[in-house]
């Protein structure tokens, strides 16, 4: 689980969410509202969809053909081709608001099965009321290759 999340506030830009996605090299960050509250979840493929992009499922194979963070795929080029597109938006128009969570116990295995089963590349580690972390799919292959070594 990584501890030190980026995050973003429901009220900020497309335009910074996009810039800070890039600057931080992720594809996604929790939005946590100004009392703390995880509010939903934001992705690089919420940001296409709100151009009219590629649904998740027709972007996968896009998102695991080149490294996601080297921003040289075609989903990174839709974007930033169009950086009007973005204006005037704000993070909670676009993001995924029923969140995806586990426990800190829960199983890797578990962990996995959420993230397939809801066709998702991150999920949100929570205890009763906070938000704790997150596993991503590449967190998961990095236990793996650990393991192998």
């Amino acid at each position: 689980m990584q501890t030190r999340v980026f995050t973003l506030g429901p009220d900020e830009s497309l335009e910074r969410a996009l810039a800070l996605f890039r600057e931080k090299h992720v594809g996604g960050a929790p939005v946590i509202d100004r009392e703390g509250r995880l509010v939903g979840v934001i992705s690089v493929f919420d940001l296409l969809a709100s151009l009219g992009g590629p649904e998740p499922d027709a972007g996968c194979a896009l998102f695991f053909r080149d490294h996601p963070l080297s921003w040289t795929t075609e989903w990174s080029f839709r974007l930033e081709g169009r950086p009007d597109a973005l204006r005037g938006q704000h993070v909670s128009d676009v993001m995924t608001r029923e969140v995806v969570a586990v426990a800190p116990d829960t199983s890797l295995a578990d962990v996995a099965r959420v993230l397939r089963e809801h066709r998702i590349h991150r999920v949100v580690v929570c205890d009763v009321e906070r938000m704790l972390g997150i596993v991503s799919s590449f967190d998961l292959l990095a236990c793996f290759e650990t393991e192998t070594s």
